[in-house]
């Protein structure tokens, strides 16, 4: 109970006095691949707005998986339901809400990323069953569409910089 108290006295100390400690934010992500982005409290909006591409919508190709798929597990550790309105995305973070429209057709649906992928060249987005006859593109396999992220879960973590953490 004395060593959490000598570690709590600090950081009380300098709460009491007025003194604001400086936060640095990591952007955290569920993929190695994805760059870790540090930033300053203040920079922290813009910030993720890049990083998740918030200021422009994407374009890319959307295809979408299946029977084969149904009743598995998904990168998040959800059950696999191709009736359901979900997405595999490479990099979004989990449960991100997306607006996905056919550029071919114009139809659009909102789906939530809940799995990793897809895993083959050029396509940057797989949709389910549901969303995908939704979009009417079941017999195309394979459309170009434009993402528009709506909601992300991303996480910045704030934490205290190594060096204050000794005061």
């Amino acid at each position: 109970m004395q060593k959490q108290a000598q570690k709590m006295a600090p950081i009380a100390l300098m709460f009491l006095i007025g003194v604001t400690l400086p936060f640095v934010t990591k952007f955290t992500s569920s993929t190695e691949n994805n760059p870790i982005v540090t930033v300053t409290e203040s920079q922290a909006p813009q910030a993720r707005k890049k990083a998740l591409n918030f200021d422009k919508n994407l374009l890319g190709k959307a295809s979408w998986y299946g029977v084969p798929f149904h009743g598995r597990r998904t990168a998040n550790g959800e059950i696999y339901n191709m009736h359901t309105l979900t997405a595999a995305h490479k990099s979004l973070p989990f449960d991100s809400i997306v607006k996905v429209t056919n550029k071919i057709n114009k139809e659009s649906i909102i789906v939530r990323i809940n799995d990793r992928g897809p895993y083959i060249k050029g396509r940057d987005i797989d949709l389910s069953y549901a969303a995908a006859k939704q979009l009417n593109m079941l017999g195309d396999g394979v459309v170009p569409v434009e993402l528009e992220i709506i909601t992300s879960q991303a996480k910045f973590v704030y934490r205290t910089p190594p060096s204050l953490k000794k005061l």
